[in-house]
C-alpha cells in the first residue's frame, strides 16, 4: 500500500462567525517514482469555475545556505506542472489527473508547492515529498555460455522497469570485445521492440580464445555479459571418484578411490593423482578452533588398474568432532595428470555429514485411545535431520496417562477434577 499525503486549505469569508467560504483537499503519493506518472486527486469545496487552474512546482530540498545566497531560487526548481480544471467539474466535485515525473531527477527529497486559482481566489500550500530515482534493469542473455570457432553468437537484451515490466528504452551503443579488449563489432542507437532486441555475431574459424564481453550502454549505465570461446578437445581419458555420498555424524575418516581410464577402456597407469578436500564448517567455528584446517590434500601415482586409494582424515577439517556440530559437507576435488603428455582431467564429488538430531514420527495406524487393562500398540519412525532413517539408536519409551474421576452421585453435574498418573505397559515398533 502506498502512503499518501493530503493538503487541505480553506478561504475564510470576512465575517464575525468566520465561516469557511471556499477550499480544497489535495491527495497525492508521498513517495514519487521518477520516470513514471503519479495519480493526484483534487477535491473542491465551494470553488466554482470557470478558469480554475492548479500549479504544482517541485523544488530541491535541503539546499546549502551558501548556495541559496549566490544562486536564484529558480535554479533549484526540478519541474513544474500546470493543470486546468474542466468547467464541467462541480464546485464541490473531485478531479483526478496524472503528474509525469521526469526520469532525470536525481534528488531524494523535494518541496512541492501548490497554487490553486479560481473564483477570484488564490490558495497556496507546501509539503515535503520523497522521490525515488528511475530504476531500470537491463538484462543480457546469450543462447549458451560457451562457443566454438565458426559458431554464431546469439544474444538478446531486455530492459525492465521498477515494476519488472518490459519497457522501450533505446540503447545508445552495443559492442563486443575480445579477450584482449579489442572492440570487434558494434551497433549504434539500437531500437528496442517492446523492450526487447535480438542481435547476433558470427565467429571466424580462428577467433581469439578466452572470455569475450558484450557491452550494453544505456542512458543510465553500462551493462556487460561474458561468454567463452574455446576449442572442443575430445577427452582422452575420464576420471571417477568412488566415495560415500553420506557419512555418519561421528565419522572422522573418509576413504576415496580414484580411477582413471582411457576412452577405449584401458587404465591410466602411473598417472599423477592429486586430491583435495574442503568442508563447509563455518568461519566462526574455525576462529574458535584454530587447529582446524581449511583443506587437506594428498597425491599418489595410479596403480596397474589406473586407481589410487586415499584415506582422508576429515577430522582435521572439523568433521566428526562433537563440539563442531553435524550436518556439514565435504567437497572432494581430484586432478589426474597423464604421464608423459601432461594432459589433465578433473573431477569432484560432494559428501554430506548426517545430522545428530533425531525426530520421532507416529505412523497412521497408531492407537488414538487407551483401553484400560489392555495392551497399547504403536508404530513409530525415527529419522535424522536430513530425513534419513536413524539406525542402531537406543530408544527408551515411557508413557503416562491422566484421567478424571467423576463424582459418585449422578446428580452432581460438576465432576471432581482428580488427576492421577500411572505408567502404561505396551508394545512398540521402532522403524
Amino acid at each position: 500500500m502506498r502512503s499518501l499525503f493530503a493538503l487541505f486549505a480553506l478561504a475564510v469569508a470576512a465575517s464575525a462567525q468566520k465561516v469557511p467560504d471556499s477550499g480544497y483537499l489535495l491527495t497525492a503519493p508521498k513517495v514519487l517514482q521518477a520516470g513514471t506518472s503519479e495519480r493526484v486527486c483534487l477535491t473542491l469545496f465551494n470553488l466554482a469555475g470557470p478558469q480554475r487552474q492548479l500549479n504544482l512546482a517541485f523544488r530541491e530540498r535541503d539546499v546549502p545556505a551558501d548556495l541559496l545566497e549566490t544562486l536564484d531560487e529558480s535554479d533549484f526548481q526540478l519541474f513544474e506542472t500546470v493543470t486546468t480544471i474542466p468547467d464541467d467539474v462541480d464546485a464541490n466535485g473531485e478531479y483526478c489527473f496524472d503528474v509525469p515525473i521526469p526520469s532525470t531527477i536525481a534528488v531524494s527529497k523535494a518541496d512541492m508547492k501548490m497554487e490553486l486559482k479560481g473564483a477570484g481566489l488564490t490558495l497556496t500550500d507546501e509539503s515535503e515529498v520523497s522521490i525515488k530515482s528511475e530504476a531500470l534493469l537491463t538484462l543480457v542473455q546469450t543462447d549458451k555460455p560457451k562457443y566454438q570457432p565458426s559458431q554464431k553468437v546469439l544474444f538478446r537484451i531486455m530492459t525492465l522497469s521498477h515494476e519488472l515490466t518490459a519497457i522501450n528504452n533505446d540503447l545508445e551503443e552495443v559492442w563486443i570485445s575480445t579477450p584482449q579488449g579489442t572492440r570487434l563489432t558494434q551497433w549504434k542507437d539500437v531500437k528496442t521492440n517492446t523492450g526487447l532486441v535480438q542481435l547476433e555475431m558470427q565467429l571466424t574459424e580462428e577467433p581469439p580464445l578466452g572470455t569475450w564481453t558484450i557491452h550494453v550502454k544505456t542512458p543510465q549505465e553500462v551493462v556487460s555479459k561474458r561468454f567463452t570461446v574455446e576449442e572442443y578437445v575430445l577427452p582422452t581419458f575420464e576420471v571417477k571418484i568412488e566415495a560415500p555420498s553420506k557419512i555418519e555424524s561421528d565419522e572422522r575418516t573418509v576413504t576415496a578411490r580414484v580411477c582413471a581410464t582411457y576412452t577405449f577402456g584401458k587404465p591410466l597407469v602411473g598417472a599423477n593423482i592429486t586430491i583435495n578436500a574442503t568442508s563447509s564448517v563455518s568461519s566462526f567455528q574455525r576462529e574458535r578452533n584454530p587447529e582446524l584446517l581449511k583443506n587437506i590434500s594428498d597425491y599418489q601415482l595410479s596403480d596397474e588398474k589406473g586407481c589410487a586409494v586415499f584415506d582422508l582424515l576429515v577430522s582435521k577439517l572439523g568433521i566428526g568432532i562433537p563440539r563442531i556440530g553435524s550436518g556439514n559437507s565435504i567437497t572432494v576435488k581430484v586432478l589426474v595428470e597423464e604421464k608423459g603428455t601432461g594432459l589433465t582431467q578433473a573431477a569432484s564429488k560432494g559428501i554430506n555429514q548426517k545430522f545428530r538430531f533425531i525426530s520421532l514420527q507416529r505412523k497412521d495406524k497408531i492407537q488414538s485411545y487407551l483401553k484400560p487393562n489392555l495392551p497399547y500398540y504403536g508404530r513409530f519412525e525415527l529419522k535424522r535431520g536430513d530425513d534419513t532413517p536413524a539406525v542402531n539408536e537406543t530408544v527408551e519409551v515411557c508413557y503416562t496417562a491422566t484421567y478424571k474421576d467423576r463424582a459418585a452421585s449422578s446428580s452432581d453435574k460438576s465432576p471432581e477434577a482428580a488427576s492421577q498418573r500411572y505408567p502404561l505397559q505396551g508394545r512398540f515398533q521402532v522403524l
